[in-house]
């Protein structure tokens, strides 16, 4: 499900996703599958590096953006969605803790964030608002 393919084209392009067929699909379970592209030129290495790059480029602003949100939060406590807040809170405190782990951990958090991110992204501080808008943008 997490899987990032760079491919060249050739050969493993006819056999491994030929038209109807495509052997990279998502989970029934939980819509989620590995990001497949293909290059044009026989490129892969550099093109896979670029989709790494970039990868990593958003996952850092991520970081940040979740870091900046929590300092936020910290120093403006919002007492009308205190408990879903506060839940919320734990879960990204958790989330920084275990974001570089190879498990499942991240998706299992993110499945218990998405709710909670959901019911407080129409609070009634704008900046508080922004912050969690980018945050779920970015995810």
């Amino acid at each position: 499900e997490r899987m990032i393919i760079a491919n060249a084209t050739g050969c493993s392009t006819i056999w491994g996703g030929s038209f109807p067929s495509n052997p990279y699909t998502v989970s029934k379970k939980t819509k989620r599958g590995p990001a497949w592209a293909n290059s044009l030129f026989e490129d892969n290495a550099e093109y896979g590096f670029g989709m790494y790059s970039a990868m990593r480029h958003r996952r850092e602003r991520l970081i940040k953006l979740v870091e900046d949100f929590l300092h936020y939060v910290e120093i403006n406590p919002n007492n009308d969605e205190h408990e879903k807040e506060t839940e919320l809170l734990s879960l990204l405190h958790e989330w920084l803790q275990f974001r570089d782990e190879k498990s499942d951990k991240c998706t299992l958090l993110f499945d218990k964030m998405k709710p909670l991110m959901q019911s407080l992204i129409n609070c009634n501080d704008p900046k508080r608002v922004m912050k969690l808008k980018q945050i779920w943008s970015d995810r």
